[in-house]
């Protein structure tokens, strides 16, 4: 299908009210993300954020200061929480609310750049960078503009440019490391190892490669992941990851089960915190996310066992099932289920649907209907893409 081919059944209305329904609730959702952007900066870069309560560049801003605790050797401080708290409250204000360091060290060789710019010219140039990068990936990738363009612009892009987050070139990574692993195995190797940096989006890959008898792929991402684990050794210590596997695991563990209602839990988007907000407790909750894990491998597995399937529908099975994987995870994580859900659109004759609409726009208001609905749906939006996806596989035999 061309491109133009492509726009111009995209132009045809399947339903007046559907269309004229989501272009009204997308232009909503734009104007109070920025609102939420101007907010945020409102105050400048030494106050908390009005809408969060954290710092106005969000979750960027987080990564910024482990790279000052970086550079100034005091990796203690910041998988310690009581350290790293009270660095967060001298750089930003007393009134911030708790938030540990999870990550792993890797994630420094970002953080460390960065940190020498101001804050601000940090967030810019990240949100910048890894929106052109992702472009340009998916581009390299063969992704027709039409679900290129359409599945950035959707509001889990909108979240992880906001909070300054890794979800849109991790997604992009994975869209296109999926798409071209075929005939590009160790291009898409490295897409899936730099990945590593934040695994939640592409964790089903390996099982993918490994039931299309990948190698190549998979020894390339093994390769990368383990060299930049290396790097990461030789440059700050072996000590860091220590703190990373004892103090960093912990504090994630806390993290995951903290009893809801919380902020952080209303815009995630595992099995787990659905079920949790369901009332389940910690131990049932992990026994239905590791259902949901092993129902995700299997479809998986099963998809990429058809050397005959259309690439986009079997990169929208994958990359959809890859949340289910993961009791971690959130709405900024979700570009790559939107663009997997574009493509489910696009190979459907752009016929949309009132729950194409509703799910492309999910990420950008499930935190505000949390709270009143009192659960989480977004593992339900994940879910029915991948069926919708998986609906467009050939079948077998």
């Amino acid at each position: 299908m061309t491109t133009s081919t492509s726009i111009a059944e995209w132009s045809r209305p399947a339903s007046v009210l559907t269309r004229c329904v989501l272009y009204l609730l997308t232009t909503v959702l734009l104007v109070v993300c920025w609102y939420c952007v101007r907010l945020n900066w409102s105050l400048g870069a030494l106050h908390p954020s009005p809408v969060s309560g954290a710092m106005p560049e969000e979750d960027l801003a987080s990564l910024w200061m482990a790279g000052h605790l970086a550079r100034l050797g005091h990796l203690d401080w910041l998988y310690t929480a009581p350290l790293y708290e009270a660095w967060r409250h001298r750089m930003f204000g007393p009134t911030l609310g708790p938030l540990p360091w999870i990550y792993p060290p890797t994630v420094l060789l970002l953080g460390v750049p960065l940190s020498w710019l101001p804050l601000p010219a940090a967030f810019l140039l990240w949100d910048a960078g890894t929106l052109l990068a992702a472009v340009l990936v998916l581009r390299r990738a063969g992704l027709p503009w039409p679900i290129l363009l359409l599945g950035l612009a959707a509001p889990a892009s909108w979240r992880s440019l906001v909070l300054g987050q890794y979800g849109v070139i991790a997604g992009a990574l994975v869209v296109a490391g999926t798409l071209i692993s075929p005939r590009r195995p160790v291009r898409a190797g490295i897409m899936l190892g730099l990945c590593t940096l934040k695994p939640q989006q592409g964790m089903i890959l390996p099982v993918a490669w490994l039931a299309a008898r990948n190698w190549r792929a998979i020894a390339a991402a093994a390769g990368v992941a383990v060299s930049l684990a290396l790097l990461v050794a030789g440059w700050l210590g072996t000590g860091s990851w220590q703190l990373f596997l004892t103090q960093g695991t912990r504090s994630m563990h806390a993290l995951v089960e903290a009893a809801p209602p919380t902020g952080y839990i209303n815009s995630g988007v595992s099995v787990f915190w659905a079920a949790r907000t369901l009332g389940a407790g910690v131990a049932p909750a992990y026994v239905l996310q590791g259902m949901a894990a092993l129902a995700a491998i299997v479809f998986a597995y099963r998809a990429w066992r058809r050397p005959e399937a259309d690439p986009l529908a079997r990169m929208a099975v994958t990359v959809s099932l890859s949340l289910l994987l993961t009791p971690y995870g959130y709405t900024s994580d979700m570009v790559a289920c939107s663009i997997a859900l574009v493509a489910v659109v696009a190979r459907n004759g752009w016929r949309i649907r009132p729950w194409h609409g509703l799910f492309w726009l999910w990420p950008g208001c499930c935190h505000m209907v949390a709270p009143g609905f009192g659960m989480i749906l977004n593992p339900v939006a994940v879910t029915a893409t991948a069926a919708m996806a998986w609906r467009q596989l050939p079948k077998p035999g």
